[in-house]
């Protein structure tokens, strides 16, 4: 099975980076939250991280967890796993993927996950996150 995700979210799936608390090598985005209406992943599973369906996956990734959360009681630290974003921001990408108003009563599964393999060059790495800097640019000067 596939998860899909936006070309600005491979950078913080595959790159490690420093954890701001604990400064262990972490990555970014260890959560995805979707509006399915039944789960779509186990927990256990391994899934491929691609851009869109006829893509190459970029990533694997194993699903640690898997659970429903109404989007309001959404925590900055689950905004943080979810690429790095504070809960306005990812209030304001909630609206920009799913082209409506997060809706704090909505329930949706949360996804845990852990990138347990790349599939990019280190070129293409950097090259993702040139756009994932630049798509935090643009988010964080539309507030």
């Amino acid at each position: 099975m596939a998860l899909l995700f936006k070309p600005y979210h491979v950078f913080p799936i595959v790159a490690p980076t420093l954890h701001p608390m604990t400064m262990v090598p972490t990555r970014a985005k260890t959560e995805t939250r979707r509006a399915w209406g039944k789960p779509r992943a186990k927990i256990g599973s391994t899934h491929l991280c691609r851009l869109d369906f006829t893509d190459n996956y970029f990533a694997k990734v194993n699903i640690r967890d898997v659970y429903k959360q109404p989007l309001g009681e959404m925590t900055e630290e689950a905004a943080m796993n979810e690429g790095g974003y504070t809960l306005e921001e990812y209030g304001r990408l909630w609206q920009i993927i799913n082209k409506k108003p997060l809706n704090p009563l909505e329930e949706v599964f949360v996804v845990e996950m852990l990138c347990v393999e790349v599939t990019l060059s280190q070129i293409q790495i950097e090259k993702y996150g040139c756009m994932y800097r630049e798509h935090m640019q643009a988010l964080r000067g539309a507030a």
